[in-house]
């Protein structure tokens, strides 16, 4: 009776220490499954990142293919679709101009040569030269000067479109607004306003000048019985040059060199 006793309180004095165990062991098999799951998700997220990158990749190859047609037939079609657009305002004194000799056959219209040579004696001078980048077919903006009018001197502002038509051409819209103070101080801001707003068709280089403006200013100078006033005759020309951005791709042949079908 007694051995029995003694075994049965061996078993009831062991079986808290099997309970303990098997509630440690229970916590470290549960644990074990949130690393497996996470490793699981990893590699998922592995396959479908690579499957991404070679779809980038793919992309990539097909961008480069599609951008050296799109360059080649650029060369070909002598389209260019960046260029910047040249604008240079100039005033030719006419009275100066005629004292040395100058006369244009058709009055306020003068060639290239007879501008650059006017400069040269000082009879013509460029007021503002704005120049712009463009991309073919968008608008592009600048301001010269200060727009503040409590500020002196004249704001110009300037808007350019360059369309590229191919074959070297193209096609240039612009708007020119310059505003220059009143010196008479009759008026507050800006008033003598110059505005060009047109259109021309030119090929890429080629300058073009607008002109036919004839304005009379009055002029004070010191001589040697006093001062002088003096009306004097001011033509205003504009210059356009657009100059192209090509895209060098090599082996191509150019517009000029391929036969009409």
């Amino acid at each position: 009776m007694r051995r029995h006793i003694a075994c049965l309180a061996a078993v009831y004095l062991a079986a808290p220490v099997v309970h303990a165990q098997t509630a440690q062991r229970i916590p470290a098999t549960f644990q074990a499954s949130p690393a497996a799951h996470a490793e699981t998700n990893s590699q998922a997220v592995d396959v479908a990142l690579q499957q991404k990158l070679e779809l980038l990749q793919q992309r990539i190859a097909e961008r480069d293919r599609l951008q050296y047609e799109i360059d080649r037939l650029i060369v070909e079609t002598q389209t260019p679709q960046r260029m910047t657009v040249y604008l240079d305002l100039v005033e030719i004194d006419v009275t100066a101009a005629e004292k040395s000799g100058f006369k244009s056959s058709t009055p306020g219209v003068w060639n290239a040569a007879q501008i650059e040579e006017l400069r040269k004696q000082g009879a013509a001078r460029s007021i503002v030269s704005p120049q712009l980048n463009a991309v073919n077919g968008q608008v592009a903006t600048s301001t010269y000067g200060s727009e503040d009018s409590a500020v002196e001197g004249p704001v110009t502002k300037v808007q350019v479109q360059g369309d590229s038509l191919g074959n070297n051409r193209v096609r240039v819209t612009f708007r020119l607004h310059r505003m220059t103070p009143d010196r008479s101080g009759k008026a507050v801001g800006r008033t003598n306003e110059f505005v060009v707003d047109t259109q021309l068709e030119t090929s890429f280089g080629e300058p073009q000048t607008l002109q036919g403006l004839r304005s009379t200013r009055t002029r004070t100078t010191r001589r040697a019985l006093g001062r002088v006033t003096e009306e004097v005759a001011i033509d205003t020309v504009l210059i356009v040059r657009a100059d192209a951005e090509v895209s060098n791709v090599g082996a191509i042949v150019p517009a000029t060199a391929i036969s009409p079908r």
